[in-house]
């Protein structure tokens, strides 16, 4: 069987597998990694997919039992629990050193808060179990954002992604959850970084309608100089 033919059939683990022996075998270790750096996006970008399937596999049961009655077996801190280790995946992406890895990394740990959220049905516990959780992804969110600002510059839009962690903090708020404060300081710096930049937009703003109004008046003026001649 030909080398693209096993290739076809192998399954992720077993990809894995070969890749780490390559890279044990001095000979060709070389090659293997010229080759993984020259595909950093494709590796960061395919970690990401790998890991968002996991993140959803991880709560679906909790969400959508197979016996409806199930969830009030459930406590409202499980799904954290559930998705803990995921924040160590998180961590991976973010390490590498190409354009991309920060956002994907963000985008992985938006999806585990949101994953964290538990059902109204759930059963209620006292929520200092999820306090490190909580504490972790804060940290790890703002770090996050920090470095995509530094990365993208204003190309990078923070709004949305404020958007998203008030709508999750939003949910966790509720009564019979009682997770207060969930992820205020990139909240709190995020708010303040897109009030930075709405500034700066005005800034410019009134900066290229003044150039435009000089550019105007010049040109009139420039229009009377020739006529009077």
């Amino acid at each position: 069987m030909s080398g693209a033919k096993m290739l076809s059939v192998l399954t992720p683990a077993a990809e894995h597998g070969v890749l780490s022996e390559l890279l044990r075998d001095e000979a060709v270790r070389p090659a293997v990694v010229a080759t993984m750096q020259r595909r950093p996006s494709q590796i960061v970008k395919g970690y990401q997919k790998a890991n968002m399937k996991t993140i959803r596999a991880n709560t679906q049961e909790m969400k959508d039992p197979d016996d409806y009655r199930e969830k009030k077996m459930i406590e409202v801190h499980d799904h954290a629990r559930e998705l803990a280790p995921s924040l160590a995946d998180v961590e991976k992406p973010a390490r590498i050193p190409c354009p991309g890895s920060a956002a994907a990394a963000l985008e992985l740990l938006l999806r585990i808060g949101k994953g964290s959220v538990p059902d109204y049905e759930n059963v209620e516990e006292e929520p200092e179990w999820r306090e490190d959780f909580d504490i972790a992804i804060d940290d790890l969110t703002t770090e996050l954002v920090r470095r995509r600002r530094q990365e993208e510059g204003d190309a990078f839009r923070i709004e949305p992604v404020l958007s998203r962690l008030r709508g999750i903090a939003g949910e966790l708020a509720r009564p019979e959850f009682r997770v207060g404060s969930w992820c205020s300081n990139p909240i709190s710096c995020g708010h303040g970084w897109a009030k930075n930049y709405l500034k700066k937009r005005r800034r410019k703003r009134k900066k290229k309608v003044g150039t435009t109004t000089t550019l105007k008046g010049m040109s009139g003026s420039s229009s009377t100089s020739v006529l009077l001649l």
